[in-house]
């Protein structure tokens, strides 16, 4: 919330929220002035355009904090996603990336819409990805993106690539005993 007040103007030069979920959930309520996109080639579009990168939406060096319901799945692959789109672009300037700064926002707009209704449009709106009334659009938008809920073979730890230790070294005896005991989960977050 300390973003969308203001505190952070000397330090952060722009930001720009984006919003993950769907049309039909951003339309029954969303942070004031986020941007909807679910797709990397909408999130692509916007960011990185091919014909005038000054039409660029937030500027390089923008601060882009992402959500979507729960922050659980769509919005950290597409973070996931974009961070990778990012390095590729800027490939020949490595380490550069054109927009360092990405953030998850911890709990989604489940949480934020709770903490902060009014700071929300409409004020405490609110439209669950599996209400009721928009089942239809929900199966439509699924097999639209397979890929989102497509679950990946490679290693991963809550949902986030992982280099793992190899096979039989005490190291990943060690870190697989460990998130047996805990149910690790690795997050990107941050609170607004």
């Amino acid at each position: 919330m300390a973003l969308l007040d203001g505190e952070f103007e000397d330090t952060v030069p722009a930001y720009c929220i984006i919003d993950c979920r769907y049309a039909y959930e951003y339309a029954g309520g969303h942070i004031n002035g986020a941007l909807n996109t679910s797709s990397l080639e909408e999130l692509e579009a916007l960011l990185f355009p091919e014909t005038d990168p000054a039409a660029r939406q937030p500027r390089g060096g923008s601060v882009l904090v992402l959500h979507c319901e729960f922050s659980c799945k769509r919005a950290p692959k597409l973070l996931q996603r974009l961070r990778t789109l990012d390095r590729e672009r800027n490939e020949w300037r490595y380490p550069h990336l054109t927009y360092p700064d990405l953030y998850l926002l911890r709990g989604g707009y489940s949480a934020f819409v709770t903490q902060h209704g009014g700071s929300c449009e409409p004020k405490d709106g609110y439209v669950a990805m599996n209400d009721a009334r928009h089942k239809e659009e929900l199966g439509r938008c699924i097999r639209a993106q397979p890929n989102v809920w497509k679950v990946s073979k490679r290693n991963r730890i809550g949902g986030a690539p992982t280099a793992r230790p190899r096979q039989g070294s005490r190291a990943a005896l060690a870190g697989n005993a460990a998130r047996r005991q805990s149910g690790f989960r690795r997050t990107l977050s941050t609170s607004m």
